[in-house]
């Protein structure tokens, strides 16, 4: 079978006082082991969306692969998300003012279907488009719009966990994050 991936990684400033990073980890507790139902999916994204919506979105990545390399390209985000995530280190000091919030939002969807023509529609976007903040809101309001019976894995990560510094601006244009600054 094939698949389409498609994936949105979005950084926003970790601000002191800020509730956003918890109701996102609070969602993730909350919710892990009930996102079985389509209807139960299509709830949990939606809040997810409703939630990164109210963020200033500073950095971003995405990437839409249909066929041949997707599954590899889910597997491969999924890894190296985990893999940082057991590496960070406990948090530093550093001030909240330097540290930024990491969200990622994934989906394998079956190759043809009417979530992947989703997909196909709503990323069909210029090119001087491609890394501004009105597109990753755009971007992001996709994920509770697909029809979850096509989905074939999803995925959603937020860095940093409880009493951790997040990443830092350098970091996330680093190779190791490759984010790029949204206009």
């Amino acid at each position: 079978m094939s698949y389409s991936f498609f994936g949105v990684q979005i950084a926003f400033k970790r601000v002191a006082g800020d509730p956003l990073r918890g109701q996102l980890h609070e969602l993730l507790a909350r919710d892990a082991g009930a996102r079985h139902s389509l209807t139960a999916k299509q709830r949990f994204w939606k809040r997810v969306s409703d939630l990164l919506a109210g963020a200033t979105l500073e950095y971003g990545d995405w990437d839409l692969v249909r066929g041949g390399d997707a599954q590899d390209q889910f597997n491969e985000w999924t890894r190296e998300i985990e893999a940082s995530a057991s590496t960070d280190p406990e948090d530093t000091g550093a001030p909240l003012s330097s540290s930024y919030v990491l969200a990622t939002a994934m989906v394998l969807v079956d190759r043809g279907s009417n979530a992947d023509q989703t997909l196909g529609n709503e990323c069909d976007i210029p090119e001087s488009a491609w890394l501004t903040r009105p597109t990753f809101a755009q971007l992001v309001s996709i994920f509770p719009r697909l029809n979850f019976a096509n989905v074939q894995a999803d995925a959603f990560y937020v860095v940093p966990g409880a009493d951790r510094t997040g990443p830092s601006a350098r970091d996330l244009v680093s190779t190791d994050y490759g984010l790029q600054p949204l206009a």
